[in-house]
């Protein structure tokens, strides 16, 4: 896994359905089983990346991780301030949790997200 080359983009709407589930699947050990209403939001990764910007890493195998990185008036910002980003349901496909493979791509949504003003940048410590 030590050698593991990312490629870090925005979504592309054909990976929705697969950015759905690794969401969803990521956080099940949160959610209060299958009729969880935050499950359904968890899934629509589309309605993410028309509000807010739904980025992902992915490797040989596919996706393997993703964020949705919101800026100010989104409907998706929960506790950000007024010029502040937030960065919300990051979520590692289970086979690369623990092989460190948020750590590059958190640094490039970090960095080059669209964001213009935005001052300081917060996430929710909670899964919903």
């Amino acid at each position: 896994m030590a050698d593991r080359v990312l490629e870090i983009r925005r979504a592309r709407p054909r990976e929705y359905p697969e950015v759905g589930g690794l969401t969803v699947a990521a956080y099940a050990p949160f959610l209060a089983g299958p009729s969880d209403p935050y499950r359904a939001r968890l899934e629509d990764a589309g309605a993410r990346d028309r509000d807010a910007e739904l980025w992902v890493a992915v490797d040989h195998d596919g996706v393997v991780g993703t964020v949705t990185v919101v800026t100010d008036g989104s409907p998706w910002q929960e506790i950000a301030r007024p010029g502040e980003g937030e960065f919300r349901m990051l979520a590692v496909h289970p086979r690369a949790q623990g092989a460190a493979s948020a750590r590059p791509w958190w640094a490039a949504c970090w960095s080059t997200s669209s964001a213009p003003g935005t001052t300081a940048w917060c996430s929710p410590a909670s899964p919903t």
